[in-house]
């Protein structure tokens, strides 16, 4: 018996094919386990296929050390399991063999990960580390993009008006004639490509030049966001907006923990989601600000981190090209950047 299944998604529809004979289905981890190519045809039939990259070469590994981050990419692959194709992890930069080619996968088979040795040639790689891939590698995100989402030096620098003073600091010297441009008591300071707050310090001015373990690193006016944003929050904070295309799918508070600074979930902050409805008008026009200069890249996926300051005014605090899968149980918003992520990827084949 021949199935054809028709699945619809916002970015348009495709078909998805399984194929039966002598009562032994062919599942879709079936197909995915041939070797050659992925996007290959079985029987003449496309199948597709999406792999997620990690550093970390342990299946276990981060971002698997927390619960929620493990059952979250468990869903996600049944997410797009339904929508006709199979989801992959590929681990540890040794594995890439270069033309989109790892040596090994762990293959989602419908309730679990299962690992494959030997190439494995996904359709799209959706990039969660810091491999430098060739030429060939089919990305989801355009690498200009992750350049000036990973780069905060590049980040404050296309975007000056609407962000913190800013200088980076590539010597010893560099230090103190940066200080005396600091307007604000506190400072922080931070890496120049650093993520999930590591790194990330606010200090006084005497403190900064034994805190700096390397350079370059960046010195920045500390934006004191202790007066809340009314109506959605009280104390420091800050906002993260989460866009894909040019449109705000999810929104939520970061709050740090008693007597932190950092709101980073990773340092121990807490989040409060924010319906995008509800999000302050202020904050609209800075992720649009920072929209319209995004605009060039068409498979566009980042988050614009902010916070609103004591006098009222919005500040740029970081962008991030990789945000996280938080859980769908978190709230419906939630739930829908799954779905609109899966379909993100599935576009990027279709490119």
């Amino acid at each position: 018996m021949f199935v054809i299944k028709i699945v619809l998604s916002p970015l348009g529809s495709r078909t998805v094919f399984s194929w039966e004979y002598s009562r032994k289905k062919i599942s879709l981890y079936d197909v995915a386990m041939n070797d050659g190519p992925s996007a290959r045809c079985y029987h003449g039939r496309m199948h597709l296929t999406v792999a997620v990259y990690f550093d970390d070469p342990s299946f276990d590994g981060y971002p698997f050390t927390k619960d929620e981050y493990r059952a979250s990419y468990h869903d996600f692959a049944r997410l797009l399991a339904s929508k006709g194709a199979t989801f992959a992890i590929v681990r540890g930069k040794e594995t890439y063999m270069g033309r989109n080619t790892f040596s090994r996968a762990w293959v989602f088979d419908g309730a679990s990960f299962v690992e494959r040795k030997g190439p494995f040639r996904p359709d799209v790689i959706y990039d969660k580390g810091t491999a430098a891939f060739d030429a060939d590698a089919r990305m989801s995100h355009d690498p200009g993009l992750d350049k000036i989402c990973t780069r905060k030096d590049e980040t404050y620098a296309l975007f000056p008006d609407v962000s913190p003073l800013t200088m980076r600091i590539d010597a010893a010297d560099d230090i103190e004639p940066a200080l005396t441009r600091m307007r604000t008591d506190l400072v922080v300071i931070k890496p120049v490509d650093g993520q999930e707050g590591d790194g990330v310090h606010v200090l006084a001015h005497d403190a900064v030049a034994s805190a700096i373990p390397s350079f370059p690193y960046l010195i920045q006016e500390f934006i004191d966001t202790s007066g809340g944003i009314p109506g959605v929050t009280e104390g420091r904070h800050d906002l993260r907006i989460v866009s894909i295309l040019g449109e705000p799918i999810l929104a939520f508070v970061r709050t740090p923990p008693t007597g932190s600074y950092l709101a980073n979930v990773s340092q121990g902050g807490s989040t409060i989601e924010v319906p995008v409805a509800r999000l302050p008008a202020g904050a609209l026009e800075l992720f649009r600000k920072v929209d319209a200069a995004m605009r060039r890249f068409p498979h566009r996926l980042y988050s614009t981190d902010m916070g609103l300051d004591r006098s009222g005014r919005w500040f740029l605090i970081e962008l991030n090209a990789k945000p996280a899968l938080f859980g769908r149980h978190r709230g419906p918003a939630f739930a829908l950047f799954h779905e609109r992520l899966a379909d993100l990827l599935l576009s990027c084949i279709d490119r």
